[in-house]
């Protein structure tokens, strides 16, 4: 799975990371290996090409920039040698390759094989029962219309039905308001008359009313009037008992000053009631008297 990928991915970078580090060394291109053919430096290199062509293989998903060393290895790394590890690597990525192609044309081709007994299982049934279609379609079509010709018989059948049965309705309902519209209009003239009866007798009692009502008006006014005669009358008695309940307090008042202003006149001698004319004013107070009651009698 993805989990051991990366583990091997890890394993091989760090491998070839060794393999650079002990590349390092610059007597790598004096040592040879034990056949004296290649120096130690191509043959680390060799190993770390095979390295990577093998986490080329080993991943799903190889690093771009793999796969750009891999195809540009010098001669140094054994590209003229076609056992070289360099070779072994292309050819691998080249199988690599191939089997994807191949795996992609085996999907390819069992699609379309899969299509094309599709097709062909369709066209067989097409060409099997076409032949038996076109009678049961006639077969079908001519049921279907000999239904549709019987429901539109009934449905005929029946709107005649309620046609019919609309008419005599029809009938009945203008027979029925042609005798109500008579009642109504007889019941209208009788209430025109009876309006024009009530109406006449209606306006006499109104003018009988209104010629009361003038009546009455006028006799309102001329108790308005005399009312305002009375208020007048009682003012004008009131106003006459105050002037001669004054009158008579006037005198009474005067008549009791001029008893007391006589008294005073007498008890001090004053004017005609003086020493000297004493006599005489007794005199004559006796012939007044005297004349007093003559009249008083």
């Amino acid at each position: 799975d993805r989990t051991e990928q990366t583990a091997v991915s890890v394993l091989l970078q760090n491998a070839i990371t060794r393999f650079k580090i002990l590349n390092l060394n610059q007597r790598n291109d004096d040592l040879l290996d034990p056949s004296e053919s290649y120096s130690i430096r191509e043959v680390l290199y060799q190993h770390i090409d095979f390295l990577d062509a093998v986490q080329y293989l080993a991943v799903d998903d190889p690093d771009p920039q793999l796969l750009r060393r891999l195809s540009k290895l010098d001669s140094r790394q054994g590209q003229d040698n076609p056992y070289s590890y360099w070779h072994f690597s292309k050819l691998l990525i080249d199988v690599r390759s191939l089997e994807k192609q191949l795996e992609e044309l085996r999907v390819v081709f069992n699609d379309l094989n899969e299509e094309f007994h599709e097709k062909r299982q369709l066209e067989i049934a097409r060409n099997r029962f076409v032949g038996k279609w076109e009678p049961a379609r006639r077969e079908q079509l001519v049921q279907s219309l000999e239904i549709r010709d019987r429901d539109f018989r009934k449905e005929t059948e029946l709107q005649e039905c309620y046609v019919e049965n609309g008419m005599d309705a029809a009938r009945k309902i203008d027979d029925h308001y042609s005798w109500q519209l008579a009642k109504v209009e007889a019941e209208i003239n009788d209430w025109m008359e009876r309006f024009d009866r009530e109406k006449d007798d209606i306006d006499s009692r109104l003018q009988k009313a209104r010629a009361k009502k003038r009546q009455w008006d006028e006799m309102k006014v001329e108790v308005e009037r005399r009312r305002e005669e009375v208020t007048k009358l009682e003012v004008s008695e009131r106003t006459l008992a105050e002037d001669a309940e004054h009158r008579r307090m006037c005198e009474k008042f005067a008549v009791r000053i001029q008893a007391w202003w006589r008294g005073v006149m007498v008890r001090k001698g004053l004017g005609r009631f003086g020493k000297g004319k004493k006599k005489k004013g007794k005199k004559g107070a006796k012939k007044g008297k005297g004349k007093a009651k003559k009249s008083k009698k």
